[in-house]
């Protein structure tokens, strides 16, 4: 489904919400990616954090899991995130189909750093000056909280009650993007797609341009590795099995196309994510 939407509106919108809560917002879509371009910029505890690459990697894996868990509810979801901080995701909804989600966080719930610490012994900056940042973040008690999910959701009814976001079919986005979901691990070459859709190439390269400002083959490409970081978490298959499910020639290439897009080896990746997912049990 295409999303239509007003920026400047929207910005207004999450602008106002960010200034009255004093937290930072963004709404970002299906595939995560943001949908504003106004926000609050990161706090300086998590700038820091992201700032090295096992930060931004569990920063990423934090948000993952938010978001799935926020899918599978269809409602507003909390979760402590892997450097200490309160995140929330809420869900926007158009007859029964998740659009986009409003993500707010970064909240410190304690003053106590030491029940934080925890969660930072791989991020690798000195104890004493995360304590100083962690510090300087306003805290947030429960009740706060709640209200602000409670607030965020409302947010989420007025943007589609007042048609900030439109939903609009493109039937050949829509084909197209379908039909790669559910071949992946197969030929995807702009040939195929073009004959087994019948449509022509020139209409495809348009669409894809208008509606995700890349060619279909980068967007193929972008899916493909969003599905093997699933398989590297949730699975011991070795990368060369997961480049093969995942669409891509060989392994070598697999890694490079990965390295390239998100800064990480795929094993590198498995790691973090691995590391990340154990400190929060």
């Amino acid at each position: 489904m295409i999303i239509n939407y007003d920026i400047e509106r929207l910005d207004g919108i999450l602008q106002d919400f960010s200034n009255a809560c004093g937290i930072n917002i963004i709404i970002v879509d299906i595939n995560f990616s943001p949908l504003n371009t106004k926000w609050s910029k990161n706090n300086r505890y998590c700038y820091a954090i992201q700032s090295t690459k096992y930060g931004k990697q569990a920063c990423s894996c934090s948000d993952r899991k938010l978001f799935e868990k926020c899918r599978a509810s269809r409602k507003a979801e909390v979760q402590i995130c892997h450097a200490g901080l309160v995140d929330v995701a809420v869900p926007i909804i158009f007859n029964d189909d998740i659009l986009a989600y409003i993500i707010l966080g970064q909240m410190k719930k304690g003053d106590d750093f030491s029940l934080v610490s925890k969660y930072l012994k791989n991020i690798p900056i000195e104890n004493e000056k995360m304590a100083e940042l962690y510090e300087d973040l306003p805290l947030f008690d429960a009740d706060r909280i709640d209200s602000i999910a409670n607030i965020a959701t409302m947010v989420a009814k007025y943007i589609m009650l007042e048609a900030v976001l439109k939903p609009e079919s493109n039937i050949i986005i829509e084909r197209a993007t379908n039909f790669i979901e559910k071949n992946l691990g197969d030929d995807l070459s702009i040939e195929t797609l073009s004959n087994r859709l019948n449509i022509c190439r020139s209409a495809l390269y348009k669409n894809f341009e208008i509606k995700f400002s890349c060619t279909p083959g980068e967007y193929i490409k972008a899916r493909r590795i969003e599905k093997s970081k699933d398989l590297l978490i949730n699975s011991d298959l070795s990368i060369e099995s997961i480049s093969e499910q995942v669409g891509f020639s060989s392994g070598a290439y697999f890694s490079h196309v990965f390295k390239d897009l998100t800064g990480s080896s795929p094993l590198s990746y498995r790691k973090t994510q691995r590391i990340s997912q154990k400190n929060y049990r």
